[in-house]
């Protein structure tokens, strides 16, 4: 009697994960992911030189893992060459890389694992299909440290802005502008718990110089305030600096 072989239908999203310097926290992720999203396509941003690639192949050889971890060959690595786009320029990256396949990116940090299956995932999304939902977020404590996005949000809002950099306020940035277009039903985001990281570990990528962190929380709140006529919540413009244009 000869075996019947099922074939899984395609998944309907990718993953992109930003990284600096935790690879460390990276590579215990990526191996859960192998077990659990093993035919889902990951993109890797490195924006710093982790030799992040070379660290995977090595690990198929060093620990006999290439059988047992075959998810690993769905993993991409852009970037690696020491110059550091910031979170949202690698957020930017990774959208227009998934984007050119697929209809929805879940993008996540280098510091979490997300404890969910592909059936888990996919059914998310169609979720997220059948309701409209563009943009589907963890719950606050988490930080964006995992949403999923869809690509007519993405073609819809523009790109996350790059000058918030290296981090802080492009992700408060990106939903004070999908709340604009929320406002006249051109789209739609949500938020439950499903989406909530297992482990949360507070990388402290760039917590390792505290004066470094000063000034670019203050530069970047300076220019979300002149950008928004006010910080998060007090925001003033509905239109980024004040500019009068109507939303269509």
């Amino acid at each position: 009697m000869s075996k019947i072989k099922i074939t899984p239908e395609p998944n309907k999203y990718c993953i992109g994960i930003p990284t600096l310097n935790r690879i460390d926290l990276l590579l215990p992720a990526l191996l859960y992911y192998a077990i659990d999203l093993p035919t889902t396509e990951i993109f890797i941003y490195d924006n710093g030189s982790q030799n992040i690639a070379d660290k995977i192949n090595g690990l198929g050889v060093t620990r006999g893992l290439r059988t047992a971890y075959e998810g690993l060959s769905n993993v991409t690595v852009l970037g690696g060459n020491g110059k550091n786009l910031g979170v949202a320029g690698a957020w930017n990256v990774l959208c227009e890389k998934a984007f050119a396949k697929y209809n929805y990116a879940l993008i996540l940090n280098d510091d979490i694992y997300l404890k969910s299956n592909e059936f888990e995932m996919n059914g998310i999304v169609d979720w997220m299909a059948n309701d409209n939902v563009d943009f589907y977020s963890c719950e606050k404590q988490f930080d964006w440290s995992a949403f999923l996005i869809s690509k007519r949000c993405f073609n819809t809002v523009g790109a996350f802005d790059d000058n918030f950099t290296p981090a802080y306020l492009e992700d408060c940035d990106y939903l004070h502008r999908m709340n604009m277009y929320s406002k006249v039903r051109l789209l739609k985001h949500d938020c439950v718990p499903a989406l909530n990281p297992t482990l949360f570990r507070r990388s402290s990528t760039l917590e390792r110089d505290p004066n470094l962190i000063k000034d670019y929380k203050d530069a970047n709140l300076r220019y979300y305030e002149k950008k928004w006529g006010g910080g998060v919540g007090q925001e003033k413009y509905t239109e980024k600096f004040g500019e009068r244009k109507t939303i269509t």
